[in-house]
Formats: structure tokens, sequence, C-alpha cells
């Protein structure tokens, strides 16, 4: 089966809201409400997150989708989905190595992600080669999350 990781496009988003939907349900549950970047992306937002959102397509089937952005000299993982019959499978992984690869040649050195803790992707990023930076409590609105970050100056 042919698989690519290649940038979203317009016909994409809607079924990268469906795969994020396990993501908002966590941020409705800890939040009360749904970000944007993690619902459905309005009209207005798609070309401009598109550049930012990359999937995983096996035969025309989108099975995970990572939204991230470029600051400076770091990039952050804003969400990261895979469809629940393939998690396990290696999406994740390939997505995560992909922005790895595409930092390293635009010469950036560190890839941070936040997440709750206790979710269960904390574990997935610590594969992944990430380390446990910090851990943060914000004004009551959010439980603790976790900072973590990979430097591709440490290698894999």
């Amino acid at each position: 089966m042919d698989a690519c990781i290649r940038k979203a496009e317009v016909r994409d988003f809607d079924r990268v809201a469906d795969i994020n939907k396990v993501l908002s349900n966590v941020f409705e549950r800890k939040l009360g409400y749904i970000p944007e970047h993690v619902a459905k992306i309005s009209d207005s937002r798609v070309a401009e997150i598109s550049n930012n959102c990359f999937v995983y397509d096996r035969e025309n089937e989108i099975l995970g989708a990572m939204i991230f952005g470029y600051y400076s000299n770091s990039v952050e993982i804003f969400s990261l989905a895979v469809d629940s019959k393939v998690r396990g499978c290696g999406v994740g992984k390939s997505l995560v190595d992909f922005v790895k690869e595409d930092m390293v040649l635009k010469g950036v050195e560190n890839l941070n992600v936040v997440t709750w803790e206790g979710f269960e992707v904390e574990g997935f990023y610590k594969k992944m080669g990430f380390e446990f930076k910090f851990k943060r409590m914000s004004g009551g609105q959010w439980d603790s999350f976790l900072n973590f970050n990979y430097n591709s100056s440490r290698g894999c």
C-alpha cells in the first residue's frame, strides 16, 4: 500500500476534523470549548493553516494529520491526530519524523509539544526522543500540562 505525507489541501480538512474528534473531546472536557485548529477549520483560515498542516495519506485516505508552526529557531506541534483504526501502526511516528527532517533542513533545532499530564500521548512523545522540560499550571483553566522538547543537535 502506497502512503505519503503531504501538505493538506482544502478538500482534506473535513477528514482532518473527523480524525481530530478525540482531541476535540479532550479540549471540550478540559477547557469547555474546542479550539478552531482542532474543530472544523473555517473556510477563511484553511489557506493559512494548510501551510502548516500535513497529512498521512494512504491510497487517498487520510489516516493522520499534524498542525504545527515555526517560530525563529523552534517548531511547535499544535495537534497530532491519528485515525483510531491505525493507531500504533507508525502513522504518528511518520508525521513527527517528517517534521524532524524538515526542521533539520531549515536549520531549526528545537521541536516542542505541550500535552496534558496523564494524556495517552505522553509516552508516545518520550519514545520519539522528546525530553520532558517542565510542568505548568495556568490559572485553573488548564490542568497541569507538560512541555516536551526534541533538539535536533542531540541526534535521534
